[in-house]
C-alpha cells in the first residue's frame, strides 16, 4: 500500500507519505517499507524541492537451487536526501 499527501500554503507546499510492500510469494518474508517527507517552494518561474526518504528493505533466497541451497538474507537501511531545482517552461 501507498498513502500520502500534500498541503499547500501560498507558495510552500509540504508532503508526507508512507509505504509498504509484501513479498509476491507467500512462503517469502521479504519486503520493503518507509516513509517520504518532502518541502517546495514555488518561486513562480521555478520550483526549489527538498525531499527525504527513508526505506528498509529485506530479502532472502537461495544460493543455488542444487547442492549450495543455503539460504541468504539481506536487510538494507536506505536513508535519501534529494534536493532539485526545477525552471517552469
Amino acid at each position: 500500500f501507498r498513502v500520502g499527501g500534500e498541503i499547500i500554503l501560498g507558495s510552500m507546499s509540504l508532503r508526507g507519505g508512507m509505504f509498504s510492500e509484501e513479498a509476491r510469494r507467500v512462503d517469502e518474508a521479504d519486503g520493503r517499507e518507509g516513509y517520504t517527507l518532502g518541502l517546495g517552494f514555488d518561486f513562480g518561474g521555478s520550483v526549489l524541492n527538498f525531499s527525504v526518504i527513508n526505506q528498509k528493505t529485506k530479502l532472502s533466497n537461495n544460493l543455488y537451487n542444487e547442492g549450495l541451497t543455503d539460504n541468504y538474507s539481506i536487510n538494507e537501511d536506505q536513508f535519501r536526501v534529494m534536493l532539485s531545482y526545477n525552471i517552469k517552461l
